[in-house]
């Protein structure tokens, strides 16, 4: 598994967080993407999830926040998930996209669990998500420990009510 950031850091405060970041995700046996973005954007196929998911969107959010990549054995991405951490009265973490190329696999419950461990060592309450008003999608998530409030999909990092 290996991450991308994104996201640019400006200002000693954000430098920080790109750091702490870093070293969480090494933490949790997260690598350091090495790839140039345009090959690893090159990896990503203009048929992604199932062709559920426009890809320039994701290309935008991609160069725009954070990302997790799960690879095969061949290094082929098999499925991402795009986030940002969010600090402003509450820290907590948007995820913008989940992907799975392949239905059924448990790969994106494993990029789930990944994003719930870096948000355990990063002590961050919330996990967020917007997903669509597709009842299968609703109730994947469900299964996967969220819960529904309004528009949106709330994890509670530290167990409880929302």
């Amino acid at each position: 598994m290996k991450y991308f950031i994104g996201k640019k850091f400006n200002g000693k405060k954000f430098i920080e967080r790109k750091n702490n970041l870093e070293k969480i995700m090494l933490d949790i046996g997260v690598k350091n993407n090495i790839d140039k973005t345009e090959t690893l954007i090159s990896k990503i196929k203009e048929e992604i999830c199932r062709n559920k998911i426009n890809i320039k969107e994701v290309l935008k959010c991609f160069l725009q926040f954070n990302t997790i990549f799960l690879e095969d054995e061949s290094k082929n991405i098999i499925g991402f998930l795009i986030f940002d951490i969010i600090n402003y009265k509450e820290s907590y973490i948007k995820i913008y996209y989940l992907c799975s190329m392949e239905k059924y696999k448990g790969n994106g419950k494993i990029l789930l669990d990944k994003i719930k461990e870096y948000s355990k060592k990063a002590d961050i309450d919330k996990i967020i998500l917007t997903p669509g008003l597709d009842g299968n999608i609703l109730k994947y998530y469900k299964v996967n420990g969220f819960e529904i409030k309004g528009l949106e999909m709330i994890y509670n990092v530290k167990g409880g009510k929302n």
